[in-house]
């Protein structure tokens, strides 16, 4: 009988010990590979749904626009963008997962007399107040609960410019929002301010425009 000499022996065993070290490195290889397939296939989905989210707010965005344009041909602006903004908010509280805050001010300059109507579709009460330098009150507090909004009415003291303050709570968040109202006899302005945030599953987008517009009394 041939005998196997001990060094062929430790040489055989070096040999499968290398097969089976290359047999982990080769799944090793594929399962990194996989996952990172998986990863970019995640990744560049949710990159195509932040482009369609981005897509869509920016429609919504334009909305808000037109309805304010629209408004200010009709016999009522002031009552008629409250009545457009409240229902497009509504529609979109309706069919999307959006957080909507929107305010309306409204001048007529041959009454002496300027509004403000904020409308609240936060998903949450929100406080504040309502501010405006040469007015008269000089300030309104209120509370606005989720789908309501609320209108105060001001008078001007003199024709110009109104820095009107807006500024809100929600939760422990403060915002203030600042708008430039033009009071000028016989003019008409309005300026309308859009806040819309849409959320996802782990995907928020916002964004906010102002609107203003001013004409002469008819």
């Amino acid at each position: 009988m041939e005998e196997v000499s001990s060094g062929t022996k430790k040489n055989g065993r070096k040999g499968q010990m290398f097969l089976i070290a290359m047999v982990f490195i080769l799944i090793g290889f594929f399962t990194v590979r996989s996952i990172i397939d998986i990863y970019d296939v995640f990744e560049e989905k949710r990159t195509q749904d932040i482009k369609i989210e981005d897509l869509q707010l920016r429609n919504i965005m334009k909305e808000y626009g037109y309805a304010a344009g629209i408004a200010t041909m009709q016999p009522d602006a002031n009552r008629s963008a409250q009545d457009y903004l409240f229902n497009l908010s509504s529609f979109i509280r309706n069919t999307r997962d959006a957080r909507i805050l929107y305010a309306i001010a409204y001048a007529n300059g041959s009454t002496g007399k300027y509004s403000v109507t904020v409308g609240n579709f936060l998903d949450e009460n929100i406080n504040g107040t309502v501010s405006g330098t040469n007015s008269v009150p000089a300030s309104q507090q209120f509370i606005i609960t989720d789908r309501k909004n609320v209108t105060y009415e001001f008078n001007f003291t003199a024709n110009g410019t109104v820095e009107l303050n807006i500024t809100y709570t929600t939760g422990s968040i403060d915002t203030k929002e600042l708008l430039n109202v033009t009071v000028q006899d016989p003019g008409l302005f309005i300026e309308i301010l859009s806040d819309v945030t849409l959320g996802g599953s782990d995907i928020k987008l916002r964004s906010k425009e102002i609107y203003n517009r001013t004409w002469r009394v008819p």
